[in-house]
C-alpha cells in the first residue's frame, strides 16, 4: 500500500514497491512516475457503541448505549457500527479490583478511535443536558494511526460496588471496494 497526496492507494501491479522504473512509449518518448493498475482506497467510517441500553432515546436523543457489569464472569457485548452493523465485540473481565475491557473487530473493520467511561452509577458517564454521552470527556481514550483490530484496557474499579456501568464508543472503518 502506498499513500500519495493523503490518499490511500493498494498495488495491483506491479508488485513490490507498486513502482515502475522506467516505461518506453512507441515513437521513443520516455516518462517516469506513471500509476498503471492501482486504485484509491475508499472507507467507510461509523461511529460505533457496545450494545446495550440508550442513553437517551428519545426525539433529541443519540443511539449511544451503555450496559452494567456484576459480578466476576465474562461479558461480551455486540459492537454496533451505524446502528446496523456488527463490527466486532467488546469483552469485560474481572480479576478482583481489576476489569479487562477488550475492543476486537470483526471482519475488515478496523479501529481509529476509542472511548470508554467505567462508573458506579449511570449519572457519573459524562453527558450533556438532554442526557446523552459525551465521549470527548470519558475518561479513556485511544486513537490509532493505522489498523488496529484489538485493543485492551484496564481499569481499576477498587471501592466500586455492582452494578458497574460501562459505556463503551469507538469510531471504525472498513475499506469499500
Amino acid at each position: 500500500m502506498r499513500t500519495e497526496s493523503g490518499k490511500e492507494r493498494l498495488n495491483s501491479y506491479p508488485a513490490g514497491d507498486g513502482a515502475y522504473t522506467d516505461i518506453e512509449i512507441l515513437g521513443g518518448t520516455h516518462l517516469e512516475n506513471l500509476d498503471f493498475g492501482n486504485y484509491i482506497i475508499q472507507y467507510q467510517e461509523e461511529t460505533a457503541w457496545a450494545a446495550g441500553i440508550p442513553f437517551n432515546a428519545g426525539k433529541n436523543g443519540s443511539w449511544g448505549t451503555y450496559f452494567t457489569y456484576s459480578g466476576m464472569d465474562e461479558v461480551s457485548k455486540k459492537l454496533m457500527a451505524g446502528q446496523h452493523h456488527e463490527a466486532g465485540v467488546v469483552e469485560v473481565d474481572r480479576n478482583g479490583n481489576e476489569l479487562t475491557i477488550t475492543y476486537r473487530t470483526t471482519g475488515d473493520w478496523v479501529l481509529t478511535e476509542l472511548h470508554l467511561s467505567v462508573q458506579n452509577t449511570l449519572n457519573q458517564i459524562p453527558q450533556n443536558k438532554s442526557k446523552n454521552p459525551q465521549i470527548g470527556h470519558f475518561e479513556h481514550k485511544h486513537s490509532f494511526e493505522s489498523g488496529v483490530t484489538v485493543h485492551t484496557t484496564t481499569v481499576n474499579v477498587a471501592g466500586m460496588s455492582d452494578p458497574i456501568y460501562i459505556a463503551a464508543h469507538a469510531v471504525v472503518k472498513r475499506p469499500v471496494i
